[in-house]
């Protein structure tokens, strides 16, 4: 999974529009919950039953009308009575999200061969739930829009549960959409005092500390590439069992030139270590709030070779990514402090 193509990728959810889902998906149900996924207390279970209540051509159809409702004006009464007919559907989806405990059951130990099959679905879910938060403000009922705000600030930290960088990403898009949901709900001078103290205490309940789990993703992207490498990449010829690994993601590496293909094995853990020491840096200065500097450093260091050829090869822009969880701190932080301001205003 931590393949540089798909951590690319997985950069991309924190832009809009950053994951829209094949228009060739086959009719049939939702996607399949992985074995491990158990059914006792745990939100995972609960979000693919609600997916697979309808057919994926269903869920694709409202999740695309929904992706265009962004306020009053783009709620046409096409999407108004689409989403009217799938209200069982969100009803059950905003409960799912009332579990705290959520494991997707992620095989680790597949290591970049991992499937994720819940960071569409969720992503989706996103744009539904804010799309029918401005159908209940349609309807007067601010509520009802808040309790949508609320269940996509808890998917957005069910998203990030993994540990893995592209789902910390999917939970800051989500996160950000639920911003922009709650700042249209203010701009539109409706949300009394008591509304607005409803709203703070759902922001509130988004966890600081280890923000959207990206320290976590970071040891543990390492942690996965490390074990996955172990029994992957091994003998004299290490170096080009990486490289053809590589090649089956990005075949920008295929060629045999690439002088990773001539790594021994010894050589090729000597390099391993060197990426682990790079994974152990950019965690370090990933949420300092001076660390921007040497984060760009060290990635200047990774395109200059300096901390080896496997490091360059599975190392995703962090920059960017640490943009991303800065821009939704500081989001999350104005939004506390409009909503308490209002909050206080009685």
């Amino acid at each position: 999974m931590p393949a540089l193509p798909i951590l690319i990728a997985a950069l991309a959810l924190a832009q809009p529009g950053g994951d829209r889902w094949s228009q060739s998906i086959p009719p049939g149900r939702g996607p399949r919950p992985p074995v491990r996924v158990g059914n006792n207390n745990n939100a995972a279970s609960d979000y693919f039953r609600v997916w697979d209540s309808i057919t994926t051509q269903e869920l694709l159809a409202l999740s695309t009308a929904c992706a265009e409702v962004h306020d009053l004006n783009t709620l046409t009464p096409e999407r108004r009575e689409l989403l009217n007919r799938h209200a069982s559907f969100v009803n059950d989806l905003i409960a799912a999200t009332g579990t705290t405990d959520c494991d997707w059951g992620v095989a680790y130990d597949e290591g970049w061969n991992m499937l994720l099959p819940h960071l569409g679905t969720c992503r989706q879910s996103s744009r539904i739930l804010r799309a029918d938060a401005i159908r209940c403000l349609r309807e007067g009922s601010m509520i009802a829009a808040i309790e949508r705000i609320r269940a996509m600030l808890r998917l957005s930290v069910h998203s990030a549960r993994d540990g893995l960088l592209i789902c910390t990403l999917l939970g800051v898009a989500i996160g950000a959409q639920a911003t922009d949901a709650a700042a249209y709900l203010l701009d539109t001078g409706k949300v009394t005092p008591a509304h607005a103290r409803m709203l703070l205490a759902a922001f509130r309940e988004i966890p600081r500390t280890n923000f959207y789990n990206i320290s976590t993703a970071i040891e543990n992207e390492l942690a996965v590439t490390l074990r996955w490498l172990s029994t992957e990449c091994n003998g004299d010829n290490a170096g080009y069992k990486f490289g053809r690994l590589l090649a089956t993601f990005d075949p920008s590496f295929g060629s045999p030139l690439n002088p990773v293909y001539g790594l021994n094995e010894q050589q090729f853990w000597a390099h391993v270590d060197r990426a682990a020491r790079y994974f152990q840096e950019i965690s370090k200065a990933m949420l300092l709030p001076d660390g921007g500097a040497r984060v760009e450093e060290l990635e200047m260091e990774l395109l200059e070779y300096q901390h080896g050829l496997v490091a360059v090869a599975v190392t995703p822009p962090m920059s960017r990514a640490r943009q991303a969880l800065l821009t939704l701190q500081k989001r999350f932080d104005a939004m506390e402090r409009r909503l308490q301001d209002l909050g206080r205003s009685e």
